[in-house]
This record gives C-alpha cells, structure tokens and sequence, in this order.
C-alpha cells in the first residue's frame, strides 16, 4: 500500500492569502474560487458565504463589500446577491502568487503502477507508447489523496488499453491515424518513430547539431499528441494535429528556457489575454484544481492542458516580470509536467541541456 499525501485543497495562494484576509475580518464560513466570468471580467475572485441563509447571506455580501471597498489594495468589488466578485490590484496578486503552493507542497513521488505493455522496449504502436505514457503519469497522481475511490492504492492498478476502467484496471483509448500522407507514406502503419520524425522535420532547421537537440523535446511533444486528449477518448492523429501540438510544446519549451522564439515556421504561442502579469497571477493559482483534477481521473490531460495555458501567460508576460514571479511560475510548469509523467524532477533537465534553436 502506499502513503498517500492529501490533496484536499485546490485553492491556491491568492484564493487562500484573500480568504485568511477575509476570514480575520468575518467570522463566518467562505467558499473562494476563481471565476470564468463576472462583472468586473473573467478571472475575478469570488468570494461567497457557505451554509448560510439566504437573507443571511446577502447581509454578508453586503457588509464584505462595504468591508473590501475601503481596502488600498482591491482594484474592484462588485456585490452580488449571494456572492462578491473581487479583482485585487496587481501588486498584490503577484506578491500573494508567490506564496507557497501546491508545487512547492507536493514533491513528485512514484508508486507501483503496472502497464501492459511492461517497458518502453516493448513499443511497437502509438497505443503502447501511449499506454506506458498514461502508466508514468499514474504512478506519479496515485500518491496524491484526493479522497476519491479512484486513485486508492489500497489494491494494485493496470494501465491497459482499453475503453472503460475496471477494478484494478486503468484504461486507455485507442490511437487512430487519420488518412492522409502520413499515413500512406508508412504503408497504412504509423509507429512512434513515425510520429518522433514527423515531429522533428517540423521543428528541424538545416543545423544537423541542433537538430540532435530536440531529441528530449519532441518526447515530450509526443506526450502531447497522445497525453493532451483525455485518456478515455481516441486521439486522432495527423499532420495538421501534430504541427499544432509541436508549437503547443514549443511555447512550454520556450516558457522553460526562458526562450521567446521557436524554430522557422513555428509560432510558439499566441497572445493569450494581453502583456499583463496579474493575468500570469491568476494562472498560476490555479494549478491546484488541475493537478486534482489529474490526480482524481488519474489522468494527465488536465495538467498538460494547464501547462500549455501557464506557458503562453509567461510568454506573454516575460519582458514585465519580476525575478520571484517568473521563477514561481517555472517551478509551477515543472511541476505540472513531471506530474503529468513528462519530464524528471529535477527542475533543470530540459533547460540546461536543450538550446536547439539558439
């Protein structure tokens, strides 16, 4: 059996450092997350009584609004009736985004997984190289106690592939290649070679010597072309599909190694939301919830979404940041990549030894 660390709380160290604020003023139970959409725009903070009255909690709202208005560091408060939506200034959420986190709190451990196939050796399809992806990434969540059924260790887990999970038995969907020119160049066969080369003529330049370079990053843009897709859905693969998960990778290598471009023909990220480092704040807050979303699906495909989201902010940001922000934010991205099975722990792997394109 193995010890499981709990993960009970997915609020991060802006929800919590503004909930301990809130909490030291009002003696009442708050329930603090993140919102997608409010008055004051997306990502406010809302602030919102639990176990409470109706009437009771509006008189709440009420009086936390009149409470936070008079606070010199709230940009923005905007009373609902049951709630309150809250945009602190910027100071004070990247001074609050550099609290101790979940990455900080939850080192990456393994347990005893077993995969069908056994060993990387054993590759022969996309569907094994995925399956043994889906089995790195489970022994690294299953130490992670979410208080779900799911991921209990009481018993030892599979990962096979399959379409449903069972007792004991982790499943993993299929690989399929659409058809097109990858496909017919292979004889109707795409093997991970296949894929590994067509990531590589991708991102090669003429430089024979970088070109050997990639080699650790297009491994960890393959996890993306079967890891990002959640692992109980087929993950269609083609040309256009690999291109765009390549620059997916691209922006998280360039967010790593503090590189900005990528290679010829490769744009690595888009504008996600503007040059704004509160955005970059917020992002970073929430990795908790997709490191338990991760850990209660035993499944790597939310982290590796959240990377790709927490790469483009800090491409965004990076000429506007301060030094404990920008490194807050790499050990996050680290730690959601060697949760997700994709890179070691050593925080330093990739970007000390992988410069193709400078």
């Amino acid at each position: 059996m193995t010890a499981q660390t709990p993960l009970a709380n997915r609020r991060g160290p802006i929800q919590r450092a503004l909930a301990a604020h809130v909490a030291a003023r009002f003696d009442f139970p708050l329930a603090v997350g993140v919102a997608a959409r409010s008055p004051l725009g997306c990502r406010a903070i809302r602030i919102q009584p639990v176990a409470t009255p109706p009437e009771r909690s509006r008189q709440l709202c009420r009086e936390m609004h009149g409470w936070l208005t008079q606070q010199h560091w709230i940009a923005g408060a905007i009373a609902a009736p049951t709630c309150i939506y809250v945009r602190p200034d910027d100071e004070w959420l990247l001074s609050a985004s550099v609290l101790p986190s979940d990455a900080d709190a939850f080192a990456v451990t393994s347990s005893a997984v077993h995969t069908v196939p056994p060993a990387w050796s054993d590759v022969t399809t996309l569907q094994d190289w995925r399956v043994l992806h889906v089995g790195r990434a489970v022994r690294r969540l299953v130490p992670l106690d979410v208080g779900s059924s799911g991921n209990s260790p009481s018993r030892p887990l599979t990962v096979v592939a399959g379409r449903r999970d069972d007792a004991g038995l982790i499943a993993v969907a299929p690989v399929d290649v659409e058809n097109g020119a990858m496909k017919a160049s292979n004889a109707g066969v795409v093997t991970p070679d296949d894929v590994l080369l067509a990531i590589r003529s991708i991102a090669r330049r003429a430089d024979d010597a970088a070109d050997r370079t990639l080699e650790r990053e297009a491994d960890l843009a393959l996890a993306f072309v079967v890891g990002r897709v959640p692992r109980l859905d087929h993950v269609r693969i083609s040309l256009q599909r690999i291109q765009s998960d390549v620059a997916a990778c691209m922006s998280i290598v360039g967010a790593l190694t503090g590189r900005a471009d990528g290679p010829p023909g490769i744009q690595i990220h888009k504008k996600a939301g503007g040059d704004d480092p509160a955005e970059l704040a917020i992002e970073l807050d929430l990795f908790g919830i997709a490191l338990h979303q991760a850990a209660e699906r035993l499944d790597p495909a939310p982290l590796l979404r959240y990377a790709h989201a927490l790469s483009r902010r800090m491409l965004d940001s990076s000429p506007f940041l301060r030094r404990d922000v920008a490194s807050a934010a790499r050990a996050t991205l680290h730690a959601a990549l060697s949760h997700a099975g994709c890179l070691e722990a050593d925080a330093s792997a990739l970007s000390a030894t992988s410069q193709p394109w400078s």
